[in-house]
């Protein structure tokens, strides 16, 4: 069984049982996400008719206006399928278009009823917010939205006469109120299908391609960095003109209006919904304190390991990674005090994967705000290393790319004739230690690693892991007993890897019933 693999997704090479048993992140969700997608695949491909006419509603043209394209051209992620829309015919419409529906399994909707329509009401919220606040920033058009259940909301340039003359009404009826900011340019009405699902119908990207395609080949060019540095720093500074009362995200409701009214949405969220670790925070709670928010994200770690049957590896590895929680909570104090802070959206997921440049790298297309929170101001990442790689040589390679990505937006700052805010605060958050801090509390399993190369060293400089490490690790969780926890949770591991060998045998033979009857009916068919 040892060169037996199981993929993941599909045209992705598999991984062994060894493999398995070595990553340190719960992967019995990703052994079976593959099946659990091609299921849905195949569900949704007997209902293409239905997904026609949801189609046809939102851009206002019959069926034959446009083509669905087959399963073997559909497109998954992490979290999401993309079904492409091809040779759209009508006015104001784009050539083709993306229907994007949250993979339930992947999203963790079984665990966490309700998290397939909370990111999609966040993501829908986001474009939105996007392109009323921030125009300058490129993104797609908006041009349907359905939550699960018959809600849905489309673009009002596609609507009938009648339905945008109610929406100018209703907008007209906000200005009065002073609310016409926060209605969606969207008219409301209830679909007859696809009743189960919810998703994003957006216009397909043309201009440009991903940054991924050419970022091996020209990662080490000055111009194109320069380039695409220049365009990050833009958007940046777009989104910091705009300041928020409070740390959340912007959520879409069945009113068609939209409020900053959600807990912050972002990949650990998620993620803790997929691999069944439970929530900390509701889905209502929203801040107007930094240090509140830190404190409730690093609360997230924390039941990462109570709830990951593999979240600790032995006695020393528990003890390694609860002492670097504790060493980063000692730390929020001086890192986010009491004062409430800036508030801005932040683009978090701003990967190479999810930016659209062209040949020389000026950005002309962002994509994916699944997780886009309001909170202090991030700094986007400037290469392909892993967040946990920083150490020796490529710390002193990501500084000079740093400090060139800071020179650049204080150019821009100076070219916007605004103050050099932005850029001395990234430049003070390198210099202090925030950075790395940050890093630390948005990673899924790095922040030991981080906190040890990074912050340790600058703020526990007498800090000895074998003399004090037990010591700390103690004041995890002051009301349990360390050495109990850690030998359950070596249980919980014993068992989690009795069950990926399970896994990995139910799977190999059923490949091996499969080869079999597929012998069998070449035979017969001779």
């Amino acid at each position: 069984m040892a060169d037996f693999r199981i993929a993941k997704r599909k045209c992705r090479p598999g991984i062994t049982v060894e493999e398995a048993l070595d990553d340190d992140r719960n992967m019995i969700p990703a052994l079976s996400v593959l099946q659990h997608t091609t299921q849905f695949e195949n569900e949704l491909w007997d209902r293409r008719s239905q997904i026609e006419e949801v189609v046809s509603r939102h851009l206002g043209i019959p069926t034959s206006g446009f083509e669905l394209t087959s399963p073997d051209e559909w497109l998954t992620g992490s979290f999401n399928l993309c079904i492409f829309i091809h040779s759209i015919k009508g006015p104001n419409l784009p050539g083709r278009a993306i229907l994007r529906i949250p993979l339930p399994f992947n999203a963790g909707e079984t665990f966490s009823l309700g998290s397939c329509e909370e990111k999609l009401r966040c993501e829908a919220a986001t474009y939105i917010w996007l392109s009323r606040h921030c125009p300058a920033i490129p993104i797609p058009r908006l041009l349907g939205i359905g939550f699960p259940g018959t809600h849905s909301f489309s673009a009002i340039t596609n609507e009938t006469l009648w339905n945008r003359l109610v929406w100018q009404l209703r907008h007209g009826w906000a200005w009065l109120w002073g609310r016409a900011d926060t209605l969606a340019p969207f008219s409301i009405h209830h679909r007859h299908s696809l009743h189960d699902v919810g998703y994003l119908l957006i216009e397909y990207v043309e201009e440009g391609k991903m940054l991924s395609c050419s970022w091996k080949q020209h990662c080490q060019d000055p111009i194109r960095r320069a380039n695409l540095y220049h365009g990050l720093a833009k958007i940046m500074l777009s989104l910091g003109k705009v300041p928020l009362p409070r740390i959340g995200s912007w959520i879409l409701g069945h009113d068609a209006t939209i409020r900053l009214t959600n807990r912050p949405f972002f990949d650990l969220t998620a993620l803790w919904n997929q691999h069944k670790i439970p929530a900390i925070v509701p889905r209502e709670r929203t801040y107007t304190s930094a240090k509140a928010f830190v404190h409730d994200v690093l609360r997230y770690q924390d039941n990462r390991m109570r709830h990951q049957p593999n979240s600790i590896l032995s006695e020393k590895d528990g003890i390694y990674q609860l002492a670097a929680l504790v060493g980063l909570r000692d730390l929020l104090s001086l890192f986010y005090g009491s004062s409430s802070g800036t508030f801005v959206l932040n683009l978090v997921d701003m990967h190479q994967s999810n930016i659209f440049v062209d040949e020389n790298w000026n950005i002309t297309r962002l994509i994916d705000f699944e997780f886009a929170p309001v909170c202090p101001i991030e700094m986007p990442w400037l290469s392909s290393m892993g967040v946990d790689q920083l150490e020796g040589s490529n710390r002193d390679e990501y500084k000079v790319l740093y400090d060139e990505f800071a020179d650049i937006v204080e150019q821009e700052e100076e070219a916007g004739q605004m103050s050099n805010s932005y850029s001395q605060g990234l430049r003070e958050s390198w210099a202090s230690g925030q950075f790395f801090f940050n890093l630390a509390l948005r990673s899924i399993n790095a922040f030991p690693a981080i906190f040890e190369e990074h912050l340790q060293s600058r703020y526990f400089e007498k800090f000895d892991f074998d003399m004090d490490g037990l010591q700390w690790a103690e004041r995890w969780d002051e009301g349990e007993d360390l050495m109990d926890f850690i030998a359950r949770k070596n249980k919980d591991r014993e068992r989690y890897e009795v069950q990926i060998r399970e896994i990995f045998s139910a799977a190999k033979a059923a490949e091996g019933m499969k080869s079999t009857d597929d012998e069998l009916s070449s035979i017969g068919g001779i």
